[in-house]
């Protein structure tokens, strides 16, 4: 049984300082972090997927979470 996940992804884009010094801000960061973002797998035919089974044996989906943000530094 193969499988991929893609369970943590992190993207961010750091404006240069050069550009950022006409208005008087030392540092501004993008950033995107996903959780949980993609699976590539056959496990859903045979209806069980290891990694979402609770104490109670109860089956639910992974949750997928994007998180989008801003750091700025003045």
């Amino acid at each position: 049984m193969k499988q991929l996940r893609v369970r943590t992804l992190q993207l961010g884009y750091t404006i240069p300082a050069k550009i950022l010094q006409r208005v008087k801000i030392q540092k501004v960061r993008f950033y995107a972090n996903a959780y949980n973002l993609l699976s590539f797998d056959n496990l859903k035919e045979f209806g069980v997927d290891p990694e979402v089974v609770d104490d109670n044996g109860l089956q639910f989906p992974q949750n997928k979470v994007i998180n989008l943000g801003v750091n700025i530094s003045l």
